[in-house]
């Protein structure tokens, strides 16, 4: 995974609802990845890669 990069880029704060699973499964890759990379645990880094890998997927899904 990216680390995310705040150069140049604008960072707005949300509330997301999601299923217990699927936040602790974003936080297990959080951990894993500081522990792996260094740095601080990040949940909001990890979805920010995970959009960013996959935006061009996630624009089909928007565009139906």
């Amino acid at each position: 995974m990216a680390v995310a990069s705040s150069h140049a880029e604008e960072f707005i704060s949300t509330g997301v609802r999601l299923p217990a699973e699927a936040l602790a499964l974003l936080r297990r890759a959080a951990v894993e990845r500081a522990e792996r990379e260094g740095g601080r645990v990040s949940v909001s880094a990890v979805v920010a890669d995970l959009v960013r890998d996959h935006a061009g997927a996630l624009a089909g899904k928007a565009r139906s």
